[in-house]
């Protein structure tokens, strides 16, 4: 004899896999220092389904952060250069080869994080929201046999105001 209960299953619509870390990006995007995305940019490298790492854009460890200092723009990208990518934080973070790997992103790879990921071994870069510059990126990926997937709807294009919608 059983003591156990059957529970009569609920429907319930579960996320489905790129919702799900796209979703979790979000919330490592909220440790960001940076100030020049004020939404944070959020990084997690997957393998099979299970979370390798994740990143965020923080300030070299031991240095002042753009929260406590302001962001130190370079005059010709007109990107904060204070901070290390969240994307190139998850590849540090990782604990493992990520060969194979996804990589998913709040905001989409630069040219720099992109050089990055595909030398470490990512095969699919999934993001939420378009950077104003990624033809580059895109060429590349083709290049390169590495999927990179806009998954979002959202569009930043460099101000300090909130992404636009497409």
């Amino acid at each position: 004899m059983s003591c156990l209960k059957c529970v009569k299953p609920v429907s319930r619509k579960q996320l489905d896999w790129d919702t799900y870390f796209l979703d979790i990006t979000k919330s490592v995007a909220t440790r960001s220092t940076c100030l020049r995305v004020p939404s944070g940019v959020g990084a997690v490298l997957v393998l099979d389904r299970q979370i390798l790492s994740t990143g965020y854009c923080g300030s070299i460890k031991g240095t002042e952060h753009c929260t406590e200092v302001g962001c130190l723009i370079d005059e010709v990208t007109g990107g904060c250069v204070r901070t290390v990518h969240a994307e190139i934080n998850a590849l540090i973070q990782a604990a493992r080869p990520v060969k194979g790997a996804t990589c998913y992103c709040s905001m989409s790879p630069c040219w720099d994080c992109f050089k990055a990921l595909a030398n470490a071994g990512v095969t699919r870069m999934v993001y939420a929201v378009e950077y104003r510059i990624i033809e580059r990126q895109k060429m590349f990926a083709a290049q390169c046999g590495i999927k990179f997937e806009h998954l979002g709807t959202g569009v930043y294009t460099g101000s300090t105001k909130k992404k636009e919608e497409r």
